[in-house]
């Protein structure tokens, strides 16, 4: 009898904490409307930069609903990425992938009534996709500095996020063929590079329909 009421107890407090953690966080859009715990949005604006190359945004933001400053984290997995790389910078420091895979963030927080930048963008190297499932998670930490750690204590929402660049002619993504893209490579002052002058290095690198991207030849 005493086994099956510590049993019920944890539990009462799992689904105590699960409820908790749905009333922490919210992913919410620009203009502050909440994003459904489990859907899936595609983002397929280009923004161009001239320093880090054109990117599409996620367009999301996370905001802290509760009562206090709570850590929090992200898991995420990246089920496509046809080309070119995923950056994060929430909570804090920023992280890039390459490749399909689950990663998760460092634990950071998020002050009480706070809406934070989710700061994720896809950088595209030519036409595709890049699918991407988000996860949320509330953070606690144990130890003492500097001997502490983070423990996940509830999940929160989820959102998946398809970042969009489609080839506006309908022709399928352009082929990378030894670092180089596209038929045109110029160096960085503009001069347009033969193909026996393409060295190693940082170029400026036109695609089809003529963007442009910074890319590091090998």
């Amino acid at each position: 009898m005493k086994n099956i009421l510590s049993t019920f107890l944890l539990l009462l407090a799992a689904v105590s904490v699960s409820a908790q953690a749905e009333q922490t966080f919210q992913f919410i859009d620009k203009n502050g409307s909440v994003i459904a715990d489990g859907a899936t949005i595609t983002v397929s604006e280009l923004t161009p930069d001239e320093f880090m190359g054109d990117f599409v945004n996620s367009g999301l933001f996370v905001k802290n609903i509760s009562s206090a400053s709570t850590l929090v984290r992200v898991v995420y997995e990246i089920t496509t990425i046809d080309n070119g790389s995923l950056q994060i910078c929430f909570p804090n420091l920023c992280n890039s992938q390459m490749f399909k895979g689950t990663y998760e963030t460092q634990s950071a927080p998020i002050a009480e009534g706070e809406t934070r930048d989710f700061q994720t963008e896809w950088f595209p190297t030519a036409y595709g996709r890049c699918q991407v499932t988000f996860s949320l998670e509330e953070m606690a930490q144990i130890g003492i500095f500097p001997n502490y750690s983070y423990i996940k204590i509830a999940d929160g929402p989820k959102v998946t996020v398809v970042f969009d660049y489609p080839d506006p002619a309908g022709i399928a993504s352009a082929t990378q063929h030894g670092g180089r893209i596209g038929n045109a490579v110029f160096d960085l002052q503009g001069r347009r590079l033969t193909a026996s002058q393409r060295h190693s290095g940082l170029r400026i690198v036109t695609l089809p329909g003529g963007r442009k991207v910074k890319q590091f030849i090998r």
